[in-house]
């Protein structure tokens, strides 16, 4: 048997390093320009053999330290076992090693740069909705602290960011592979052009002068104690009495993260009635989890936003429910499973409409944690003629590992792509406003007990691809395809 070159360990090493470095939060999303290129290097003239442990080891390199979230989740506050986390994260890790393992596949093969970038976006769109999608970690997002080049997401998308990213790792390879400076060319090109093109997209956007003051709670208690029934009182007082120290602020609405009270909120009268008397001085968004009882007493929950302003409510239910955090899916298949990290509890709802919230004549709409990272849900908000995208979420589950960070990016992305400003309100960080220049405005730091003030535009900014979406991509994917029939039918 084929002893296996020792380049097919270290080449993919380097690459998982050099992608870890440049994923949010950690070093530098200048990285990704070519993070990919040593994979690149070893897979390009591998057999099947070499192929499949190039593939395995950059996933697990790659993954075990950007996705070790999960394993906090599951296992830190889940209250499984370690190895049943680390269970779930190799589970992971082998699903999204099969989209690397498409895109190496057809890469070896030969197939054109601008055709390959083309596949590699359309594998991120198919693992954004496959199985209720995981649109986590997608090239585009590490371009999300990248000065100038990411305002393009407001022309062509995430997705037309990775298309740039990838296309420049495929440039350089084949640069070194071919010796031929026409790519090399090519490459200072792109980058001239993106960044040019960001650098426009700035100095030509005009700044609204209407704007509307957010003051952001963010009351940081132990995740671990928010169920425990002895700890109720003591995290309720603490979220009212930080309430009231900010009711005097100077600001025009009050936000607080999802869930943010131990209880079913509308059910406690006295706790309800004291956040309709905060009301009266000024609005409260805030998030909690809601009981509904209807007439034949069937019970259903909902993780749900509230916008109470002078006695009057208003509430969004959440969509875009998480898998195996807020319901179980398969649940006939996988009732052991179920049981063992659900008990008896009931799964939650979905929620079927976007809300608007409005404040004089602004209009602002609700998404519950990551609901963000689905533009196709933050495009029906836009749709709805939403001003102001108000983000609540718990980033607890993530610990101080860089899901937090991974989670931030993807809400910059899509403030810019829809030209729309986040209010971002979490329980234990990052907190903050975006701007729809991407710029993150009063962000607090993890764990930090904190309120913040920020401002943001009364109205939206209108983008090319907030009207246009990926149609880009459509134009593409017609183009290879009316080239590939007109071929296939001169042979």
């Amino acid at each position: 048997m084929k002893n296996i070159d020792f380049k097919h360990i270290l080449f993919p090493i380097l690459s998982a390093v050099l992608l870890v470095l440049a994923s949010p939060g950690v070093f530098s999303g200048y990285l990704s320009f070519f993070a990919l290129v040593p994979l690149m290097i070893i897979t390009r003239k591998s057999d099947n053999r070499e192929l499949v442990t190039s593939i395995i080891i950059f996933c697990l390199v790659y993954y075990l330290i950007s996705l070790n979230w999960i394993t906090i989740a599951v296992s830190h506050f889940g209250n499984a076992p370690l190895f049943i986390g680390y269970a779930v994260l190799i589970f992971f890790i082998v699903y999204l090693a099969v989209y690397w393992a498409v895109f190496l596949y057809f890469f070896r093969s030969g197939y054109g740069l601008v055709l390959l970038s083309l596949l590699f976006v359309i594998l991120e769109i198919v693992r954004g909705r496959l199985f209720t999608g995981f649109p986590w970690l997608n090239f585009g997002s590490f371009a999300y602290n990248i000065p100038f080049f990411k305002l393009n997401a407001s022309l062509i998308g995430e997705q037309g960011l990775s298309f740039l990213l990838i296309l420049s790792n495929l440039l350089i390879f084949q640069f070194i592979h071919s010796k031929k400076v026409k790519y090399l060319g090519a490459f200072i090109a792109l980058v001239l052009i993106s960044f040019g093109s960001g650098y426009i997209l700035k100095s030509t956007s005009v700044p609204a002068e209407d704007k509307i003051s957010f003051r952001i709670i963010q009351p940081s208690y132990k995740q671990e104690n928010k169920w425990i029934p002895t700890k109720k009182e003591e995290i309720t007082d603490n979220v009212l009495g930080m309430l009231k120290k900010n009711m005097d602020t100077e600001s025009d609405i009050i936000v607080l993260p999802e869930s943010v009270f131990p209880a079913f909120t509308a059910n406690e009268k006295d706790l309800y009635s004291k956040l309709q008397k905060f009301s009266k001085q000024k609005p409260i968004i805030f998030g909690s989890i809601r009981l509904n009882r209807n007439g034949n007493q069937e019970i259903k929950l909902f993780n749900s936003v509230y916008y109470i302003n002078d006695n009057n409510t208003k509430i969004y239910d959440k969509i875009h429910l998480v898998p195996f955090g807020e319901y179980f899916p398969f649940k006939t298949i996988f009732k052991p499973i179920n049981y063992y990290f659900f008990g008896d509890a009931e799964d939650f709802t979905s929620g079927d409409s976007i809300s608007i919230f409005m404040y004089k004549k602004t209009k602002m709409s609700p998404l519950l944690c990551y609901e963000g990272a689905f533009t196709n849900l933050v495009n029906r908000v836009k749709r709805n003629d939403a001003d102001i995208l108000i983000l609540l979420t718990n980033d607890s589950w993530f610990g101080k590992s860089f899901g937090r960070y991974q989670h931030l990016a993807i809400d910059v992305i899509r403030s810019i792509e829809y030209g729309i400003p986040v209010v971002r309100a979490a329980q234990s960080g990052i907190s903050g406003c975006i701007t729809p220049g991407g710029n993150v405005k009063a962000k607090t730091q993890i764990d930090e007990k904190t309120a913040v003030s920020c401002s943001v535009p009364s109205e939206d900014s209108p983008t090319l691809f907030a009207k246009l979406g990926y149609s880009w991509l459509l134009i593409f994917i017609i183009f290879y395809a009316f080239r590939w029939i007109t071929n296939y039918s001169r042979k």
